[in-house]
């Protein structure tokens, strides 16, 4: 008998999620026939149409990081708006399933979260800020919702009322909130405080897709807008990291890019170090700490990297004063 984990726990969720919503959509195919016709758009139908698809948007954004190309995510995004939760359980139990056995029992929800190291695929360059993009784009989605939801409730009247609920509409509120549930396990990951989690997902389970992009994009806003959007998956201190996995990655750029033929470095850098405030206090000291014990990882910097500095610390001395309450970008500086 395999041992009861959080990773199989998810498993077993998300599986009879799954199970839930085909046998509910197979019921209503044999009792009351096929959905799409005269009468099936009602106001109350379209806005919760709209109100899961707002939702879909927000988990195609996270599996368009997750595949890393663009052919796999295009084929999984028509899935989650073709099939509903049942794509999206799908999704995330494969992704269960994908796990080591040190994954699954070390933190499986921040694995399944993050793209594998190994994933092939590269991030897309752009000269614009894909943060400040998603906090356009959420932003923007939970106004249509709500302007949805006041506008249906001014012509059409309150939704509990037992002639709207058609067999249908029934359905599709299932299928809403089996997609909602990946949304509000995600909450309940990201908050350190229950009664903060348990508070987000009513909000959620009352007020649907707005309270996913309120939560999207205040979570958007906690980081810089030069920051990888990623690091709004995980905990304020799980970027920390993040961060380190990045710097060895510049780290090791740097060094293939300035090997010359007879095997010698180019001429040193100096880092300067960028830094923002966003982080709480509480998280100040551990992130100086944290830099601190990395510095040699940090530098070794690629030169050429295209970042826009907002506060430049350019000693290890003035570094270790200084006091940081986190970091955003780092940029890199031939030695004067």
């Amino acid at each position: 008998m395999a041992p009861i984990t959080l990773s199989n726990g998810l498993k077993t969720l998300f599986s009879l999620l799954a199970a839930l919503i085909i046998a509910l959509v197979i019921y209503r195919l044999v009792t009351d026939g096929f959905p799409f016709r005269i009468g099936f758009f009602t106001p109350w139908m379209t806005a919760t149409l709209i109100d899961l698809h707002i939702n879909i948007t927000i988990l195609s954004a996270w599996v368009v990081y997750k595949e890393g190309n663009w052919v796999s995510s295009i084929l999984w995004i028509i899935l989650l708006i073709s099939l509903g939760s049942m794509a999206t359980s799908a999704y995330i139990v494969l992704q269960l399933s994908k796990l080591s056995s040190q994954e699954s029992s070390q933190d499986p929800v921040r694995y399944v979260l993050l793209r594998h190291p190994h994933k092939s695929g590269t991030e897309p360059k752009t000269n614009c800020s894909v943060v400040v993009t998603l906090r356009i784009l959420f932003s923007v989605l939970g106004v249509v919702m709500l302007g949805t939801l006041v506008y249906t409730l001014v012509t059409d009247g309150s939704p509990f009322r037992t002639e709207i609920l058609t067999p249908w509409l029934q359905a599709t509120v299932v299928d809403f909130y089996c997609n909602a549930v990946p949304l509000a396990v995600w909450i309940a990951y990201k908050e350190s405080n229950w009664i903060y989690a348990l508070i987000w997902v009513i909000l959620l389970i009352c007020f649907g897709s707005i309270t996913s992009c309120v939560y999207v994009v205040w979570q958007l806003y906690q980081i810089s807008y030069q920051d990888p959007a990623y690091l709004i998956l995980v905990h304020q201190i799980d970027r920390q990291m993040l961060m380190l996995e990045f710097l060895r990655e510049q780290q090791s750029l740097l060094t293939q890019r300035t090997m010359t033929n007879d095997d010698t470095l180019l001429e040193p850098v100096t880092v300067v170090y960028v830094v923002h405030s966003r982080d709480k206090d509480r998280d100040r000291d551990g992130l100086n700490v944290f830099l601190a014990n990395n510095l040699d990882c940090v530098g070794s910097l690629l030169l050429s990297l295209p970042m826009s500095p907002k506060l430049i610390l350019s000693s290890k001395t003035e570094f270790r004063r200084r006091g940081l309450g986190g970091f955003s970008r780092l940029h890199s500086v031939r030695d004067s």
